[in-house]
Order: C-alpha cells, then structure tokens, then sequence
C-alpha cells in the first residue's frame, strides 16, 4: 500500500512532492514530505489502514527538481575524470556526490570554473563502490574451474583472531587431501581458485577446513534459496542446542531442508577417531535432510549458525559438526561489524570492565577477544556472552594483559569499556569498523584519518598519549602529525611503519622534538598502507595522565569525519565542583568560523537566554581551547549545554570536551549524531562502589517527551519514567538519586532513552576517587 502511495504521488503531485521514506524506530512511521498543502493533498490517497502513520513534513523543494538535479550534476563531474558515486538523499533534501580525492575534486571545479547545482553537497569516502565476488554460505564449491560434478558446499564466513576473512567448509571435501600421497587439489568458487586451505582439521570433533578469501569478498550471510540471503548475526553454541530443535540447512544437493535434532551424542564413521560430537537430524515426516554433495554447508536457525554439514545416511538423517569446534582453528563466525577497544588492561593496578548491551530479539552467543600489540590472538582469552534482548554482561582481560579487543557483533550491540585503577579511572565508547555505517563518526568509527583535538606535552601538568590500532587486514603504515596551536608551539610529525593488522602502538609527547618545552596542540593520524596495499582503517583513544597531586587519567577516542553541527550535553562553570574546557579542531581544508552557543539546562527563551561566543579564522587541522570559566557572559555556578556549528558550509569539527573537577575530571568527545532513541549500556546504583548519572539535550526546535527504561543485566524492565523537554533543554539524573533504587542499592544494567525527537546524551560515572564518563549511543 505505502509503495503504491508512492508511485502515486510521484506520478500526480509532481510540483509539491517532496518524497516519502519509511521508519521503524522507536515506531513504525511513513514520513511524507511536501513543498505546501499536504494535508489537502494527501487526504485522497489516504485509508485506513495507513493513516494512523502518516506523519507530514515540509519539503524545501520538490523530488522533480532534486531528480533534476542530479541528472545535472552528474553531467557536470563526468568529464572530470575523477571518481565519483552519487546518491539522492530525500530525508536531507539534497543530492550528495562521494569523492575519495577531495583536494583533486575541488581543484578541478575551481579550475573549470564548475559551480555544482544548489542542493548539491560534495561528501568525502573512505572509498567508492567497487564491483565484487561475494563469497558465502551454501554456495557450490567444485574441484575444477567450470564443473558442477563432484562438489560440496560452502558453510559460513569467518574471520581469523589475525582479522584474515575467510569461508569453510568440511576438510573431507579436498583442498589438501592427502599432503603425503596426492597434490594439493584447489576449490574453485565460480571458476575462480579459492587459495588453499589456511587450516584444517579431520579427526575426532572436527570435519572443517578454512579458506582467506583474499580474491572475494566475504559476506555475513548465507544463501538458503528461500531469501535473497540469509544475515548471520551470531552463533548458536552446542550447549544451548536441545534434542527436539528445530534447524535447517543449505546443501547444493537437497537445498533448503529442515528437521529436527535427534542426538547430541552421534559418531560419524568416515571422520577418524570420530567422537560422540556430531548432531544427528532428522525430519519427522521422513523425508530426506541432506545428502552427497551438501557437505560442508550450514545449518542454522534465524539468523544463528548451529554447524557445518559433515554426511547423511540411506535414511535421510544429516549429520552436522556444532559451529563451537570451528574454533579449533582460530576463527570465528564473521558476523560482518565488529566492535574495536584499543586500550583494554588487566596489569599494573589497572582493570578494564568491558560492559557488551544486546538490543536484538533473537538470542545469541558474542564473543570477546585480545590482541596483544603485535596484533596477535591470546591463546585461551576468549570471553563469550549468551545474550537475549536488552540483556548486558561485562568481561575483563586476562591476567597480565595489556593490549586492545575486538568484539564480535552487529549494530545490535554497544560496548563501553571502564578502566580503573588506584584512584584513577576512565570510561569510553568502542568503536565500530564499517565506512559510513550506523556508528557517530564524531567518537565510535573506524577510518583511514583520525583527529584528535587535544594533545598536551608537559603543560599544565597534563601528558598525552595515543593508543593506536590497526583494524583492517593487513599491515599498514600511520603518519602522527602533531599540530600546534600556535606558531611557538610548533607542528612535528612521527612516522610508525608497518603496523600489523591488528596490531597496537602506543605514542606520546617524546617525539615533539622542542628541545622539552611545554606543548599544546592536536593531532592528525593519516593510515598510509604498506607497499601497495591500501590504507588501512585504524582506531585511536588519546590518554591524558599527570603525575601531579591528585593523580588522574582522561580519555577520549579519536574522531573520523567529525561533523559541521556537533553537541556538547553537559557543560559548566564553577557549578558541582566542575570547570569544563572545550577544544575545537576543523577538520576541512579551509579557514572557518565556529559559533558556540550555550543555553543554560531549562532554558525557556531561546534568544534572550542562549548566548553564542564565535572563534574566528580557524586554519585547517588547528585547534583552539575556550575555557568556560574564562566566559564573563556565563555566570558562577553556570550549568547546560553547547551547541557548535562552522559558519563556513560542510566544514566539519571534532570538540574533545573536558569537565575538570579536583580529582581530575573527564574528557569525552561531543556528538554529532542525535536519534529518537539512544542507548547507555552500562548504567550502575553504588555497584561496586560505583553510581552513575545522565544527562540528555533535546536537539529538536519543538517540545518532546523522553522515556527512560531502566534494565537489569537480565533484559528485564526494571524502572521506568518520562519527563519533557523545551527546545535546547536539559535535563540531568543521578541513579543515586534514583528512589526507584532504594530496595536495590547495588544495581547494575543498562538504559534506554526513548524520544518523540531527537536527543543526544552523555553518561558520567563515579566512584569516589575517580570520575569517567561516554556519550549515548545511537541506533
């Protein structure tokens, strides 16, 4: 109904239509835009059945003239002969053009005196799109170029604990047969030579071997010729598999089939040294669930892999080995988007907390492992969760480990990582890997440059370091510049090659080579690659540490892109024993202006209450400190928020804010992103000595309500209320405070806040001697 809707409004209402788009999130919603009377006009396309989720919106110009424009836009970049993808965004009412070579893109413009359409905004990539081999579950895997005899099938992509991506299927199948007695014997995927096998195993639990995927592109997903594909999103392990489960699998033989599961305890002759491992699976009806030819396939239910298909016999039954014993060979199930941590520790007095919140309905088992600073797996570290909806548990580092983690995952989950030590302590977001994903590039993604705003050599008692990792797959090399503030300060660089995939350095002020003087600035990390392999992604976390009276650590991560509009929730002036000072860097390739704006928390009068301070004439990758105890425009005991926003179009910033306090305070990184829901994944009542507080802006022009939804570790609804907020209002709570607590003092869980607009929000925790704090995460 809604698509016929819209191909309606396309076809008659060419001069008011502005587009329409679907929501799922906090509700269903069908968001229809117009340029003028779209009440009137929407009134003979309307019944019943839709009506309740219509939401009108005005549109600033048509779809007709957005279509028109990029037609016209993209008859201006071609002959440029410079890459370029495109996308018409009809939330934005704009036409945007993907670019890798930014500074070649806009040259050329200038040169050819090139001035692109009005609604058009030039966005810069990582990459563009690029045709692909997608390599994955159930696909026929055969032992020559261009057959289809003699085959098995392909079971579930995976990733090496060495970030290698790769495809399984059952050792039996060839590869490497017989390393004494026969050659190597390759698989071919659509006549294409898998590499061979980069493990194996055919003895005892396992019938499973491994192939890197370096000539494909690896893929979540299984086919099961029942959807297009079939997104895997976590595992089943053989402890929560049940006698009487209902599975199916994909084999190129017998297809889609399901059954049930009869035996947990099953040998399988032809595996030498078989153990009673295997599940046996039969279909009650007695038809037939596998056969010759399926071998290797997967079998799953949902979207969780149970295990990897391994024989049948002459009555039907299918044999498989469970998906945990892929595990032998140091891979798991790829999922698609992992979660980085690049400082975790569980050495010298300190203890990283890593707290993992599932939002998904189906349950499933995530997986938590270290890396040590050669990017190398940590034998018999591995942590794994079994998760339900808005269920949340925390696992920590082995004993003497200091290294980074990645978490195994899908945008269902959020991950925040408290760090403590001896009075010191530091709280802050994982980041996320995919380009351009769902993840705020202002604090939580991935990319091949980060900045990072503030970075202190020896001033005011402050030292920094950055802890940086390389996440993709191979090794690259990482180019820190360190841009001073001011021209005394200087700018020095530092060149770290060949940094492993999935290895960790750390750097500091020492290679600021000014003879030892106190330095203030930012940085630039510019991933580089290694020979010819591309630039690969990197995370970064800058540390800021003092050896001064009180003692204390910072954090915060490092930015990708930043943002032109960013928000900071919670601000102060001598207010709760906190100072805050913001640090602004521009992120563009031209000198802008930055308006700051601070409204005090419950602000009523938007112009009269809200005052804006500008910082004028900021140079490309500079950065500049305001200090709020400085602003005699903010009076003593000041409390609210910021917004920050470039006066020059699509310059981006990144704000590393810090509220100092005098035990050290905490640093956090102001948001770009806001959403009508956003979670806090870890959330505490004096559990363990530790109480947390919120703090939530409304970011909209209009009056909201937010509700709060308080969950215990268990996913169960523990506490709920809602509360309203003013345009630019903010409003803060402390768990502590909390009488909903007062039977439970030692509380631990996570929090969900719902909007009818959209909020951004920061968590603080304290413990006493230490103060931390991480932004709200939106999904």
């Amino acid at each position: 109904m809604i698509g016929v809707m819209n191909y309606l409004l396309t076809t008659n209402e060419q001069e008011t239509f502005g587009g329409l788009w679907i929501e799922h999130i906090p509700e269903f919603r069908v968001i229809v835009k117009f340029t003028h009377n779209g009440q009137k006009i929407i009134e003979p396309y309307l019944n019943e059945s839709i009506a309740d989720v219509i939401e009108l919106q005005a549109a600033s110009v048509p779809l007709t003239e957005l279509q028109s424009t990029h037609r016209r836009a993209m008859e201006l970049v071609h002959p440029l002969d410079i890459p370029v993808d495109s996308a018409l965004n009809i939330r934005k009412a704009q036409v945007e053009l993907f670019v890798v070579k930014r500074s070649e893109f806009d040259t050329e413009l200038l040169v050819r005196n090139i001035q692109l359409p009005n609604h058009t905004k030039v966005i810069t990539v990582e990459r563009l799109s690029e045709l692909a081999t997608n390599i994955y579950g159930g696909l026929m895997l055969t032992y020559a170029p261009n057959s289809q005899e003699n085959y098995c099938t392909s079971g579930f992509s995976v990733q090496h604990y060495e970030r290698d991506l790769g495809i399984t299927t059952a050792a039996h199948c060839g590869g490497k047969p017989d390393p004494i007695f026969e050659p190597e014997v390759p698989l071919y995927y659509n006549g294409m030579a898998l590499p061979l096998p980069s493990g194996q195993k055919f003895e005892h639990h396992y019938d499973i071997q491994w192939h890197k995927t370096t000539n494909f592109t690896a893929r979540s997903w299984v086919y099961d010729k029942v959807s297009p594909v079939r997104p895997i999103i976590g595992i089943q392990s053989v402890q929560y598999q049940s006698n009487g489960d209902w599975v199916c699998k994909y084999g190129r033989t017998s297809e889609y089939t399901c059954g049930e599961i009869v035996s947990k305890e099953a040998t399988v002759w032809l595996v030498p040294y078989s153990e009673r491992t295997f599940i046996k699976v039969t279909n009650p009806d007695g038809t037939s669930v596998a056969a010759e030819g399926d071998s290797g396939g997967p079998w799953f239910n949902g979207g969780l892999a149970y295990g990897t298909t391994v024989a049948s016999n002459s009555a039907g039954a299918g044999f498989y080995m469970p998906i945990d014993y892929i595990d032998a060979l140091s891979v798991n199930v790829y999922t698609g988007k992992e979660t980085y941590l690049p400082d975790v520790r569980n050495s010298n007095g300190w203890l990283s907390n890593i707290t993992i919140r599932y939002t998904g309905s189906l349950a499933r088992s995530v997986t938590t492992v270290y890396l040590d600073n050669s990017g190398n797996y940590v034998p018999a570290s591995k942590d794994e969760c079994f998760l339900g909806q808005n269920q949340s548990c925390t696992v920590t580092p082995p004993a003497n480990f200091e290294g980074s983690a990645v978490i195994d995952g899908s945008d269902d989950l959020s991950v925040v990582v408290y760090t403590d030590g001896a009075a010191r302590g530091s709280l802050d977001n994982g980041f996320a890997p995919q380009l351009g994903g769902v993840g705020d590039a202002t604090f939580e993604q991935a990319g091949t440059v980060l900045y990072a705003p503030a970075f202190y050599k020896n001033s005011w008692g402050i030292n920094s370091s950055v802890s940086i990792v390389n996440v993709g797959s191979v090794p690259t090399t990482v180019n820190v510049e360190f841009i001073g503030r001011t021209t005394t300060d200087g700018n020095f660089a530092h060149n770290i090659s060949n940094i492993p995939a999935g290895g960790r350095v750390t750097v500091n002020g020492g290679h600021i080579q000014n003879g030892g003087a106190p330095w203030v600035g930012s940085l630039r990390l510019t991933s580089t690659g290694v020979g010819s392999s591309p630039a690969q992604p990197i995370v970064a976390m800058v540390n800021d540490d003092t050896s001064a009276n009180p003692v204390y650590s910072r954090s915060y991560n490092a930015t990708k892109f930043g943002s032109p509009l960013v928000y900071v929730p919670a601000a102060y002036r001598n207010q709760w024993g906190f100072n805050t000072g913001l640090v602004v860097q521009n992120l563009g390739t031209s000198t802008t202006n930055v308006t700051l704006t601070f409204c005090p928390r419950l602000v009523v009068n938007l112009s009269n209450e809200c005052h804006p301070f500008t910082i004028n004439n900021l140079e490309p990758g500079k950065a500049q400190g305001v200090l709020l105890s400085n602003l005699s425009f903010l009076s003593n005991g000041w409390t609210g928020s910021v917004k920050l926003q470039t006066t020059t179009s699509g310059v981006p910033i990144a704000v590393a804010v810090t509220n100092s306090n005098n035990v050290g305070g905490y640093n956090f990184s102001a948001t770009g992103r806001g959403g009508r829901t956003v979670f806090l994944p870890y959330a505490a009542r004096n559990a363990n000595g530790i109480s947390t507080g919120y703090t939530v802006r409304n970011i909209t022009g209009g009056n909201i309500t937010v509700q709060a939804n308080f969950y215990n570790t268990s996913g169960t609804l523990r506490h709920t209320y809602s509360f309203d907020l003013g345009p630019a209002q903010v409003k803060g709570f402390a768990q502590i405070l909390d009488g909903a607590f007062t039977q439970h003092e030692s509380w631990q869980g996570s929090i969900v806040l719902q909007a009818t607009g959209d909020i951004v929000a920061m968590m603080r925790a304290d413990d006493g001697d230490a103060v931390s704090a991480y932004n709200g995460i939106v999904r």
